[in-house]
């Protein structure tokens, strides 16, 4: 029995950790097809200016999506959503076209490093 408590306790983090990062994928899938349906709302309206219950109109899916947000503009826009595991994917385009992502725990760059979030950014300031 109590072998079966140590391997009980070496695998629950390893677990606990995998379902984070699974939870954290399925906000980054969530947040990438709000972009997608921010360019298709845009293409529609001549501007970047939908919100999340526009998007959900343009794209069913998004209903599931956990706490999902925009930032409009005429050529700008911010949309993230938030996973399970408390983390929260932001993708922004900015007026010069260039599209960056960010996360954070609870809150776009707080506590990076957490699950899907990297505590550094890529060479093109992505933190995933």
């Amino acid at each position: 029995m109590l072998v079966i408590g140590i391997l009980a306790a070496m695998a629950l983090p390893t677990f606990l950790g995998h379902r984070e990062k699974a939870a954290d994928s399925a906000a980054k899938s969530n947040v990438g097809t709000a972009q997608t349906a921010m360019h298709a709302w845009a293409t529609e309206t001549g501007a970047f200016n939908a919100r999340p219950k526009d998007l959900i109109t343009v794209e069913p899916s998004l209903k599931g999506a956990q706490n999902l947000k925009t930032g409009r503009g005429t050529t700008t826009f911010w949309v993230q959503t938030t996973s399970s595991s408390g983390n929260v994917f932001r993708i922004t385009l900015s007026g010069r076209g260039v599209v960056k992502r960010d996360c954070g725990q609870k809150a776009v760059g707080k506590k990076r490093g957490m699950g899907g979030c990297r505590s550094s950014p890529d060479g093109r300031g992505n933190y995933w």
